[in-house]
């Protein structure tokens, strides 16, 4: 039930900001219609000026017995309001609890950020797009036609960098064969493609991908280095393929999140239809939806999964699931672009579960850090040091 809530909450949020769809804004009046201590828990959280920020902060705490300790490490006390909300919402302690926590947390004056620090702010870097004959174009600028002949448009707000085909029979651009393009998102970015056949693929920072910038007739092939998710656009004749340095990846149509980045292990996380991966050591496997494969040196193994643990960055949250704080500071480094330094090497093994907004700052995902374990944060211009507490 406490994922049912988040949920709502997520959506109450969409509306509150105005980006709420149709289909979200029904599923909200079916909640309500549901039960009508919805109605309440609604007015409670709508009634709130601040409730986004701290719903993000809510969610730091993944497991029911953080928040009796994040309560305790931020201050929030058991008050009349938290009795109140048991009797009139009526719902599991385990539920009251966390659900008491968030709207404590809500009305609760915002703490100062600490310091004369110069924050460290998201940079946001531009992607470039490299031809097949090597000449680059930063797509921060470059829309129409390349000379080559490719037709392109590139919406700078939303960075995605769209391909289309002129329909046969159409005066437009001259009929020309495939050529390869290469598109490379830095540290600090991510970037969305859609490619000629209507696939989109949303690649995280410090990823690169080539691809055709028209598929030919047998086949759809790319190829991926970092993290990307691909929403695959049907085609029963023409199956499409991800190669990575661990793997290939062969679909028809379907929804999944391939991470080959630095590191020991790759992962493919299959989240709708059906995928068939060739791992490095030859193995053919098939995953089913809310399957994993992870392939390292030593072979590959498949588990069931949660998927948005794997998937939710391309959403714009830092998600984490026991990983230890050095992988963490690592992928925070990576968004932030900033240096970091543990005091103590014990520190880097302390494990984190947590789903984190990427802030424009940095200085509110180390506050809900500092939060949540013995660590805290020392900073010296663009450089983080992980201390004891």
């Amino acid at each position: 039930m406490v994922s049912e809530y988040l949920h709502i909450a997520d959506l109450i949020r969409k509306e509150l900001d105005g980006t709420i769809s149709l289909h979200e804004r029904a599923e909200i009046e079916r909640w309500l219609d549901a039960d009508p201590h919805n109605a309440d828990f609604y007015r409670q959280l709508t009634e709130e000026s601040d409730f986004g920020r701290v719903l993000d902060e809510f969610r730091a705490a993944s497991r029911l017995s953080d928040f009796e300790d994040f309560a305790r490490r931020t201050g929030i006390r058991r008050t009349n309001r938290l009795l109140r909300l048991r009797k009139r919402v009526g719902v599991a302690a385990a539920v009251v609890l966390p659900l008491a926590l968030l709207l404590t947390l809500v009305s609760r004056p915002d703490r100062p950020s600490g310091g004369d620090e110069e924050p460290i702010l998201h940079r946001s870097s531009t992607a470039m797009l490299v031809l097949s004959d090597g000449r680059s174009y930063s797509l921060s600028d470059t829309t129409g036609y390349l000379p080559e002949g490719t037709a392109l448009k590139v919406d700078e707000e939303s960075a995605v960098l769209s391909y289309r085909q002129e329909p046969e029979g159409e005066p437009g651009l001259p009929e020309k064969k495939p050529v390869v393009n290469r598109l490379i998102v830095p540290r600090g970015s991510d970037y969305s493609l859609e490619l000629s056949d209507g696939t989109v693929v949303w690649l995280g920072a410090d990823s690169e991908i080539e691809y055709p910038d028209i598929f030919s007739d047998s086949v759809r092939e790319v190829t991926l280095k970092g993290l990307a998710y691909f929403k695959v656009a049907r085609d029963e004749r023409h199956p499409f393929i991800v190669r990575t340095s661990r793997s290939s990846v062969r679909v028809l149509g379907t929804e999944f999140c391939v991470s080959d980045q630095n590191g020991a292990v790759s992962r493919i996380t299959l989240v709708s239809g059906r995928v068939a991966v060739r791992d490095m050591h030859g193995s053919d496997l098939l995953l089913m939806p809310g399957q994993q494969v992870c392939i390292t040196a030593q072979g590959s193994q498949v588990t069931d999964v949660e998927t948005f643990y794997y998937t939710s960055w391309k959403d714009g949250y830092f998600v984490f699931r026991e990983n230890s704080l050095r992988e963490i500071m690592e992928e925070l480094s990576e968004w932030y672009d900033f240096d970091y330094i543990f005091s103590v090497p014990e520190l880097e093994r302390i494990e984190i579960s947590a789903r984190l907004k990427k802030y424009e700052s940095i200085d509110p995902v180390l506050e809900l850090l500092g939060g949540m374990d013995r660590i805290a944060f020392e900073r010296d211009g663009r450089t983080i040091t992980v201390v004891k507490k």
